[in-house]
């Protein structure tokens, strides 16, 4: 959801020689990963890895590999992502979370987004397509249920795009809070997506990165994934948890 970097990406070559069919390649779908620049060595296995295993022993006990699929030579955990999903999390409070989703559904379609984000001077582009995006009661709670456990039931933001602007969807909650909270109408979001109106964004905070989960990535549906048989309902094929949530700039 921020950042201007390249992504991770790094090489396991084979001791034996280096040979193509003992060499490969990892990307990080998001934030690149610590080390992702130095390349290490490692010997061709005569079988294939139980790789799920293997990285389920040294991950935290809330990050979990559920399955893997080979890809082609031209395949980016990053760039061949197909659209992203965000979740940010709160408590209801006193928030009015149908003015709130009334004005999350602004949000839908492709727009120019330079108000909703941090300015990043190398992007020139800032249009870009918000897919789904509601607010909704956490972990599966209706809304009446959350609504008779009012003032503390979680609370949650959740927003699909096919990419995002530096610290857009920190910005887009800041923007919803302050509906919420009665500062702002719901037509706010409309009105800074009009550039003739609002040319430059307006000087407000952002909202903090602490509640904003990475929830998942999708890519196109292809071949299935082993351990898993096929695909999730959105295409994806990776690692399930807690990550951080700050992913890379599109």
């Amino acid at each position: 959801e921020g950042g201007g970097g390249a992504g991770g990406e790094s090489t396991v070559r084979a001791a034996d020689g280096g040979s193509a069919e003992g060499s490969h390649r990892y990307t990080s779908g998001g934030f690149p990963p610590v080390g992702s620049e130095a390349k290490g060595e490692a010997k061709a296995p005569a079988e294939e890895y139980d790789y799920c295993h293997m990285l389920n022993r040294v991950l935290p006990d809330d990050i979990r590999v559920i399955g893997w699929r080979p890809v082609d030579a031209h395949f980016s955990a990053r760039f061949s992502a197909v659209h992203r999903t965000y979740k940010y999390f709160f408590t209801r409070g006193s928030l009015d979370v149908h003015r709130m989703h009334v004005a999350a559904q602004q949000l839908l379609g492709e727009h120019d987004f330079r108000n909703f984000c941090t300015i990043d001077p190398t992007v020139t582009n800032f249009r870009r397509s918000i897919l789904t995006a509601a607010i909704q009661p956490a972990g599966g709670v209706s809304s009446e249920e959350a609504a008779a456990a009012l003032p503390s039931s979680c609370w949650e933001f959740q927003v699909r795009g096919s990419a995002f602007l530096y610290h857009q969807v920190r910005c887009m909650v800041a923007i919803l809070f302050l509906v919420g909270q009665g500062h702002e109408r719901p037509e706010i979001v409309s009105e800074l997506l009009d550039l003739e109106r609002y040319p430059r964004r307006p000087n407000y905070k952002i909202a903090s990165e602490d509640p904003l989960l990475l929830y998942d990535i999708g890519y196109e549906l292809g071949a299935p994934c082993a351990g898993l048989g096929h695909y999730g309902k959105s295409g994806e094929c990776a690692a399930g948890g807690e990550a951080e949530a700050e992913a890379e700039a599109e």
